[in-house]
């Protein structure tokens, strides 16, 4: 005693229809969740970068009590946007933890380390090279560590253009300008 399915167009067939569609859905696996780091290993990189930011932009923001009207402004605001910046990545960091490598190869921890040696070597020679020469070595060494490709003429050549026009403008803007007053080194500038 079968019943007649009823026709194509009717209430009744797109009823059926839908509950078949349910049904089949139901017997279908739940689909996988992505693979993701054991709890126990890797870092909470949002907690580390978060509290590294706030305790810099205090450290920041102490030490440059004595600068002018002008130079003291925009470091307040610079220092205070990056503790709401760190502040953010805190509470994200412990709201949605996320733990992950901090290197995913060595060629990545080798450039990391290569720009913190870098960087080491700029406030190192900052109160003997003066500002505007640390930094356009700074900038120069800085750009060439991270291109990839080979160091042809052109590009030396670029490098040394830009590395004098970004740091001949920056010093321009914090001495003149900002009232700034920046380390001056054994040449006076």
């Amino acid at each position: 005693s079968r019943t007649a399915k009823p026709p194509a167009g009717s209430a009744t067939a797109t009823s059926s229809a839908r509950k078949r569609f349910a049904a089949s859905r139901r017997r279908q696996p739940a689909a996988e969740a992505p693979p993701t780091l054991p709890s126990d290993t890797g870092v909470n990189t949002d907690l580390v970068i978060g509290f590294v930011t706030i305790a810099t932009a205090l450290v920041a923001f102490v030490n440059t009590r004595e600068l002018s009207r002008f130079g003291g402004l925009f470091v307040e605001h610079c220092m205070i946007a990056l503790a709401v910046l760190g502040l953010v990545t805190v509470v994200k960091g412990f709201v949605t933890p996320e733990r992950s490598a901090f290197f995913e190869s060595s060629a990545e921890r080798n450039r990391v380390m290569a720009g913190t040696g870098i960087l080491a070597g700029y406030l190192f020679a900052l109160p003997y090279l003066g500002f505007l020469v640390a930094s356009i070595c700074f900038y120069f060494v800085m750009q060439r560590s991270l291109r990839a490709e080979a160091a042809g003429a052109r590009s030396l050549a670029l490098a040394a253009v830009t590395s004098v026009a970004v740091s001949g403008a920056l010093y321009a803007l914090f001495h003149y300008i900002l009232l700034v007053p920046l380390p001056t080194g054994v040449w006076g500038y």
